[in-house]
């Protein structure tokens, strides 16, 4: 049988970690705006927001903010120009089962026209 290994998530006080610069929503939105409709631009402003309100204090095995991967791949994805979907699966990649985010929630909060 094989088996699958997943990053584990710990939550202590990140006070001392939140200065370090991993990429932020403006970075996100400053390359989304070069390629996509201004009307999609705040499913990403919410997408980004929703884990961070539900994960702030989590941390990676690592010692960086829980937040800071997802990010990251959007902003990768941002770079490819990818459209406003993927860029939100991006940013919400883990949340349902990191985060005890109801799918009911996200679905309401994330409509992407």
């Amino acid at each position: 049988m094989q088996s699958t290994s997943y990053v584990k998530i710990r939550s202590e006080n990140t006070s001392a970690k939140k200065n370090l610069d991993y990429g932020n929503n403006d970075d996100l939105l400053t390359k989304a705006k070069e390629y996509l409709p201004e009307e999609k631009l705040h499913v990403l402003e919410e997408a980004y927001h929703l884990p961070h309100r539900r994960m702030a204090d989590q941390l990676r095995l690592s010692g960086e903010p829980y937040v800071q991967h997802p990010l990251q791949t959007a902003l990768i994805l941002a770079d490819l120009r990818l459209d406003t979907s993927s860029l939100v699966g991006a940013l919400l990649h883990d949340v349902y089962e990191d985060s005890g985010i109801p799918l009911s929630q996200m679905k309401h909060s994330l409509v992407v026209k």
